[in-house]
């Protein structure tokens, strides 16, 4: 079966709500209900729900299909709590979203850099890639941590290498812009190309602009 990518199946995925995305996304994962398991698949229902409709349950099990031994969510919330809870059990998607949480990326109350930089590491440890892109961002901007384009361009190249949209765009525009590396138009488009069929609505207008 030929996986379609994240870009071509969101039009019809977004026909759903966003509980049955991660329903459908899980059971993909899981292969149950009638659907034969397909990590990929899920992965991609998942991230769409996380994505197009902020839903932090279906980032965490987005980010949950990155672990040996997930731990799955199907409530319709989740909390603080429970996150910190399976953190102490060394949870990487736990973890991360906790990175997340304290970054201020959500509620600028809750920002707390050296909480979120402390999450991040913790499961960068795990070679976890959502959040060794993460902190790779961190290391771009100079956010919490000394700027240092070389760590932020090793991280994102890891994380891409796993499929992190994120991180396939941000190595695109280090190569469009000439940072860290040698400007290359040639090598920024296969990046964004990957990042555009992966989710990452911002590289499609980037990719046009390249065309002018």
């Amino acid at each position: 079966m030929n996986l379609l990518s994240v870009q071509e199946m969101a039009p019809d995925v977004m026909e759903l709500d966003v509980s049955e995305q991660i329903k459908t996304g899980l059971n993909y994962c899981l292969g149950r209900n009638g659907a034969v398991q397909n990590l990929l698949l899920g992965r991609n229902w998942l991230w769409i729900a996380a994505t197009y409709n902020q839903s932090l349950v279906a980032e965490y099990n987005w980010a949950s299909t990155w672990m040996a031994q997930p731990i799955y969510n199907e409530n319709d919330m989740i909390y603080t709590e429970e996150l910190e809870a399976l953190a102490e059990q060394g949870n990487a998607a736990a973890l991360y979203l906790l990175g997340v949480y304290y970054s201020g990326s959500n509620e600028d109350e809750h920002l707390d850099i050296d909480l979120a930089l402390k999450y991040y590491e913790k499961a960068v440890q795990q070679q976890f890639p959502p959040a060794i892109n993460n902190l790779a961002d961190k290391y771009e901007n100079g956010t919490g941590v000394a700027k240092n384009l070389k760590i932020a361009f090793e991280f994102y190249s890891a994380a891409a290498n796993h499929e992190i949209a994120a991180s396939q765009f941000s190595l695109g525009l280090f190569y469009l812009k000439g940072l860290y590396v040698e400007k290359d138009d040639e090598v920024a488009r296969e990046w964004l190309k990957k990042a555009e069929k992966n989710g990452w609505f911002p590289a499609s207008e980037i990719l046009l602009n390249m065309l002018h």
